[in-house]
């Protein structure tokens, strides 16, 4: 997953975000959530996507929402809850369910390229990893 922007570029592997499944960050002064949930087939490894190892998706998101910012955790179930009001969100930014269901948190325009390609237009971007 990849974010240009202000600053220099920042990419997350989805394989660090497999692992973490939530990232807060900070790009130009904006508190930002990158999502990662499985459930999506590579199209490069079989004959058909369907039958694809599962490399996931992402989504990044502002946390700051009705003038108060959020902190996510993963759930088991591939969603995520804001710690502040145990509401759960989907991938795509929406509450589902708890004291904000029906919001929407502000998308923030991503990429997933392959890495090969980012890097060869973009070799000054920074390569994020936990901790």
């Amino acid at each position: 997953m990849t974010l240009a922007g202000e600053g220099r570029p920042l990419a997350i592997p989805f394989s660090s975000m497999r692992g973490e499944r939530v990232v807060h960050l900070e790009r130009g002064g904006e508190r930002l959530v990158a999502l990662w949930s499985p459930g999506t087939s590579s199209a490069l490894d079989r004959e058909r996507v369907a039958w694809g190892r599962d490399v996931g998706s992402s989504a990044v998101f502002s946390r700051s929402l009705l003038g108060r910012e959020l902190t996510f955790e993963p759930l088991a179930d591939g969603g995520f809850r804001d710690q502040e009001t145990g509401s759960t969100w989907s991938l795509t930014g929406d509450a589902v369910d708890g004291p904000l269901k029906g919001e929407q948190l502000d998308p923030v325009a991503h990429g997933n390229p392959f890495w090969f390609a980012w890097v060869v237009f973009r070799p000054e971007t920074e390569v994020w990893s936990a901790g």
